[in-house]
């Protein structure tokens, strides 16, 4: 133990020297993903009706799944595949495992540009679907219950049967 405790004061010790001439090593830099949900929402006539953009918490469980799915070398979990919606509007909470009252749930598109530090996960809903209040979004890997990436809540977006609208959650590597 004792050996274990020197080895780490020793690292602290050479990155607080390297701190101290300005060299940054690996140490100093962070990693993080932020998501930003746009919502848009049109009408029958094709004018654009309501947009919204606000940034989402990932979930507990989300951080979960994305461990798993990097490094599980068994069992990995499903892939995210579906985007839900629905009308509660009680505080995302990152203890969440589910929207609080859920609509409907649609299978999403993903997409990803190799070399870039962004990808998304995108459903729009046509007319007849998700019809009424919206105020919760969330990402899934089933197209029932499964495990919950983030979740989003925000102003009532009423959403008319002739209506339709876009979910996109845009993921920000750093």
């Amino acid at each position: 133990m004792t050996d274990t405790i020197d080895n780490h004061e020793a690292t602290r010790a050479l990155l607080k020297k390297m701190q101290q001439k300005g060299i940054s090593g690996s140490h100093d830099e962070r990693a993080g993903i932020t998501c930003c949900v746009e919502s848009v929402l049109i009408g029958p006539d094709g004018a654009v009706k309501d947009v919204r953009v606000k940034h989402n918490m990932i979930v507990n469980g989300g951080f979960d799944f994305l461990a798993d799915a990097a490094f599980k070398s068994a069992s990995r979990p499903a892939v995210m595949s579906h985007i839900a919606v629905g009308s509660a509007s009680d505080a995302t909470s990152s203890a969440g495992i589910a929207l609080q009252t859920e609509i409907t749930r649609k299978a999403l598109t993903y997409s990803h540009t190799a070399g870039t530090k962004t990808f998304t996960a995108e459903v729009t809903f046509n007319p007849g679907e998700a019809t009424g209040e919206i105020t919760e979004a969330g990402i899934f890997n089933s197209s029932s219950v499964g495990t919950m990436l983030d979740r989003v809540v925000f102003a009532v977006i009423n959403k008319g049967a002739a209506d339709t609208l876009t979910q996109r959650f845009t993921f920000t590597m750093s």
